[in-house]
C-alpha cells in the first residue's frame, strides 16, 4: 500500500472514530433505566472492551471464549494478564481478572488456555478455559473452547459448556467471524446464556480496523436478547494503538461508549487500557487494563 495512500485511509478512519464518539455521547441524552449488573459472561479483555466488537478480527487471547477459530489466525506464543472493574450503582460493584496463554507458533494446531476470577454481585468463583483450533483452508479457521465454570453465592453453578468459532479473512482487507457460545444447555441461564454472534472488520493489523458485532442471547424464558457493538482502532507509528467503540445490550438493558489506548514495545510487551461509560441511566462505568507478553518475538 503506497504510504500517501494509506495515510488518507487512516485520517478518514480518526474522523470516523471522533464521529462514532460523538454521536454516543449525544445518545446520553436519552434516558434509560440503569444496566443490570455483571455477569460472568462479560469479561472482555482491555482491547475489546475499548472497541466493542471483536468477532470479526484475530483478536487477542480472549478470543478463547470469543471466538475461538481466531487464535490460529496469527502465529504468536503470547500471554496476557488481564484486570476489569465494573462500577454499578445500582446493583453492586463486580470484578474479574485472570491469564491466558496462546500458542500458534510452535504446532498447526494452535491451543489456548484461560483462567478468570469472577467476582460479581451474587457469584464469586472461577472459570477454566482450553481451546484448539485450527486452519481449514487459506484464510479460513476453525476452533473450539471447552469451559468449566463453578460459582458459589446466591446463584450456585458448577457446569461445563462448549464454544466455537468460525474466523474467515476474506482477503487483507476484510474478514468474517461466527461463534456460538454455552452450547450446552445447563440450567444457570442468567450466568451462562446459550448465544450466537457474528461480526466483521475492514483492515489489517499495520494501519486500521473497522468492525462491527451482533449477538443473540436466550434468556430463561427463552426470548431472544440482542447486542449490537461498533468500534475502530487506529495504530499509530506501529507502536500506539487508539480504540473507541458503542455497545447496545438488551441482555443488561443498557447502551455504553468506550475508549482505549496502549502501547506496543519492540521488546514484545504490550500494555493496554480501556474505559467504558453507560450512556444515560446510571453510573455504570467498566475500567479495564491488560498486559500482553509476546515470546519467542
Amino acid at each position: 500500500m503506497p504510504r500517501d495512500h494509506g495515510a488518507g485511509i487512516v485520517l478518514e478512519v480518526r474522523r470516523a472514530s471522533t464521529l462514532a464518539i460523538a454521536f454516543a455521547l449525544a445518545a446520553g441524552a436519552a434516558r434509560a433505566e440503569p444496566p443490570a449488573p455483571p455477569a460472568a459472561a462479560d469479561l472482555l479483555s482491555a482491547r475489546s472492551l475499548a472497541m466493542a466488537a471483536m468477532r470479526g478480527l484475530a483478536s487477542g487471547t480472549d478470543a478463547i471464549w470469543q471466538n475461538p477459530g481466531a487464535i490460529a489466525a496469527r502465529r504468536r506464543y503470547a500471554a496476557e494478564i488481564q484486570y476489569q472493574a465494573d462500577q454499578n450503582s445500582a446493583a453492586g460493584d463486580g470484578a474479574f481478572y485472570g491469564v491466558s496463554v496462546v500458542d500458534s507458533e510452535t504446532s498447526s494446531l494452535a491451543g489456548g488456555f484461560a483462567w478468570t476470577r469472577v467476582d460479581v454481585p451474587g457469584s464469586v468463583g472461577n472459570r477454566w478455559n482450553l481451546a484448539a483450533a485450527a486452519p481449514l483452508a487459506q484464510g479460513f479457521y476453525l476452533g473450539v473452547s471447552g469451559e468449566y465454570l463453578t460459582l458459589g453465592g446466591v446463584q450456585r453453578v458448577q457446569a461445563g459448556n462448549v464454544h466455537v468459532g468460525i474466523l474467515w479473512e476474506v482477503n487483507e482487507l476484510i474478514a468474517l467471524g461466527l461463534a456460538g457460545t454455552n452450547l450446552i444447555p445447563t440450567g444457570h441461564d442468567l450466568v451462562a446464556p446459550t448465544g450466537v454472534a457474528a461480526g466483521f472488520s475492514v483492515g489489517n493489523d499495520r494501519l486500521f480496523h473497522v468492525a462491527a458485532d451482533w449477538r443473540v442471547q436466550w434468556d430463561p424464558a427463552g426470548t431472544m436478547r440482542n447486542t449490537w457493538a461498533a468500534g475502530a482502532e487506529v495504530l499509530l507509528g506501529d507502536m500506539i494503538p487508539l480504540r473507541a467503540g458503542w455497545t447496545r445490550d438488551e441482555w443488561r438493558g443498557g447502551q455504553w461508549w468506550s475508549a482505549g489506548a496502549g502501547v506496543v514495545t519492540s521488546a514484545g510487551v504490550a500494555l493496554d487500557l480501556a474505559y467504558r461509560q453507560a450512556i444515560g441511566g446510571g453510573d455504570d462505568r467498566v475500567l479495564a487494563a491488560g498486559l500482553k507478553i509476546f515470546l519467542f518475538n
